[in-house]
């Protein structure tokens, strides 16, 4: 199956939160991506290092915890 698009990391000083989650919406929609597992994956490898920083530093799992 070919893929369509590329989804380039968010990056707020470019755009809002809502275009880049329009820009994702789109990208599942052209490659037929309706899992939100897959979906989920394809965001955080997308997202950018930044975002991922900010994500871990918020939420932790009961591992890290525990």
């Amino acid at each position: 199956m070919a893929t369509y698009g590329k989804v380039g990391p968010f990056d707020e000083a470019e755009e809002r939160w809502t275009q880049c989650t329009e820009r994702l919406e789109q990208y599942f929609l052209a490659n037929e991506v309706a899992n939100a597992k897959k979906q989920r994956a394809i965001f955080l490898s997308v997202c950018g290092s930044q975002n991922i920083r900010t994500t871990n530093s918020r939420f932790t799992t009961a591992k890290e915890t525990g």
